[in-house]
């Protein structure tokens, strides 16, 4: 792909980049091209576990961390694998079927799988707020001591599946769906369904009695896993869902969760972006070129990035938890550093 000493120098200077800081408080970078791993370097940096200060921390591959919403992107694989074994029907059915004790009523009737996966809930729900701020919507749920109905006795702002509104009580649900649907916590689904042919056998997953009295698993935002881990979950989507030989996820499954639904004003580039099940896509222009990138994100800047078309898959992980605004972040690492070097080479 392209010469030796050019990579070698290429990753000591990218390296020194993130050890000095100028891209801060990164604490992982994996990188794999054409299906082959070209780099994996750790760092130390400062570091929270389900938001509780860990301090600083000396990464190494097998440093469990905070995924913060990538969990949510494996909330929806789960979902793909029950639809698979005949648990839940499609992502057409009805949430009502799933939650009998609830009387809903009006629009609330015609929620389906469908919208909570691409977050066209029409709840009134507002998690633009800092998550400090008690008054953002993923707080209070996560502070609740019954965050399932927290989530379902929200009003509605608006029709079911017209727009979206990003909303980690959506998850929440959808992890709950699984449960009931297969008599397993949302952990033990995943560990079976999931981990375990993925090869993953050290993980975490937060619960919310961490802050209140609710034995509820963190569906959104609290699975910790290893960056290595990150890129098996990241290999099996760029394989339509095979892994060593193991069909996990079906390949429709896979062209479905990464086809966009919804688009809005763009975020991260110039245009729009777009939102699949519970995966964030958009386009960019880099060296002249177009670039189309799928990616599951996570509060603090952790990343899975995909880019099909040229087969890349960048993983990272950071601790710039209370700084979204951070400029030198994963993406300036993928658009200033990564692309430029190895479209060129």
């Amino acid at each position: 792909m392209f010469k030796d000493v050019n990579r070698d120098n290429f990753f000591y200077d990218l390296s020194g980049k993130i050890s000095d800081q100028y891209y801060p408080n990164i604490h992982s970078l994996i990188i794999s091209k054409n299906g082959s791993l070209i780099f994996e370097q750790y760092f130390k940096g400062h570091d929270q576990n389900f938001g509780k200060d860990t301090g600083i921390v000396m990464h190494t591959s097998e440093t469990l961390h905070d995924l913060r919403s990538i969990t949510k992107s494996f909330v929806s694989a789960c979902i793909g694998i029950a639809i698979d074994k005949n648990l839940i029907k499609n992502t057409g059915q009805k949430i009502s079927d799933f939650f009998p004790e609830y009387n809903f009523h009006g629009e609330k009737a015609l929620w389906n799988i469908y919208h909570f996966l691409t977050m066209t809930t029409g709840l009134k729900w507002d998690e633009s707020l800092p998550y400090h701020d008690h008054e953002n919507d993923e707080i209070k749920m996560t502070h609740s001591t019954d965050p399932v109905r927290f989530v379902l006795d929200k009003p509605l702002a608006g029709s079911p599946g017209h727009n979206f509104n990003y909303c980690g009580g959506a998850t929440q649900i959808l992890a709950e769906i699984i449960e009931r649907s297969s008599d397993l916590s949302i952990e033990n689904f995943a560990n079976e369904y999931l981990f375990s042919p993925l090869g993953i056998n050290s993980f975490e997953w937060n619960k919310f009695s961490v802050w209140n009295g609710s034995h509820k698993t963190a569906a959104s935002s609290g699975l910790r896993l290893t960056s290595g881990s990150l890129m098996k979950f990241g290999m099996m989507y760029r394989n339509n869902g095979l892994y060593n030989g193991y069909q996990i996820l079906t390949p429709e499954w896979i062209k479905e969760s990464f086809t966009q639904r919804m688009e809005f004003p763009s975020l991260v580039a110039e245009g729009h972006d777009g939102y699949g099940y519970q995966f964030w896509m958009w386009k960019d222009h880099i060296t002249d070129r177009e670039i189309n990138i799928v990616a599951a994100k996570g509060f603090g800047d952790q990343s899975i990035y995909w880019d099909l078309e040229n087969d890349l898959t960048v993983i990272t992980t950071a601790g710039n938890y209370d700084k979204p605004d951070t400029k030198n972040n994963s993406y300036a690492i993928l658009r200033n550093e990564i692309y430029p070097f190895l479209l060129d080479n």
